[in-house]
């Protein structure tokens, strides 16, 4: 008739699969090449090339200048009626170039890359510990090899737009909340 399952509580999940000790060699040495390919792509990248400026970069370079300047977000993230307000641009990225810009000790268009791809990093990290939870360490490790060289996306993080960040938030939330 096969086993009786009634040892096993639904109420409690299974232990997550440990990344580090009990990982697998290959799972470990995925890990590290999709850190190290992070590492050198965005050195190259960002280090060789001034950020990337779309249509819209304007926006969030105007709101991060007006909030050093201590005057607020101006009217276009402000008036919904007028220009679409929220609806249209992200205040939440100009205030991360102002916290960019602070750490660097002023208006610096060149850390901005490496702050999108620091918080890229950390989504990838969290999506691949999601993989690694669900399917254990080799997919997980994985899934970060496969985010961390992706050309888009380091292109994407050379961009100074807050659509870079969305998907590494969205896998932060995740991560928080799973």
């Amino acid at each position: 008739m096969g086993r009786n399952p009634s040892h096993l509580s639904p109420i409690v999940p299974p232990e997550p699969r440990a990344f580090v000790g009990r990982a697998p060699r290959a799972a470990r040495l995925l890990a590290c090449l999709g850190l190290a390919g992070f590492a050198l792509t965005r050195v190259i990248l960002h280090g060789g090339l001034p950020p990337f400026f779309e249509g819209d970069s304007y926006k969030y370079l105007g709101g991060a200048d007006s909030l050093r300047a201590g005057l607020g977000l101006p009217p276009l993230f402000r008036d919904l009626p007028v220009t679409g307000g929220v609806l249209h641009a992200v205040p939440g990225y100009a205030w991360f170039l102002r916290m960019v810009w602070a750490l660097a000790g002023g208006i610096c268009l060149a850390a901005v890359p490496w702050a999108n791809a620091a918080v890229a990093l950390a989504g990838y990290l969290a999506a691949a510990d999601l993989m690694r939870r669900l399917d254990g360490a080799l997919p997980g490790a994985l899934l970060l090899v496969l985010l961390a060289w992706s050309p888009p996306l380091a292109w994407l993080e050379h961009l100074l737009m807050p659509d870079v960040l969305a998907a590494p938030i969205f896998f932060l939330a995740a991560w928080i909340v799973v």
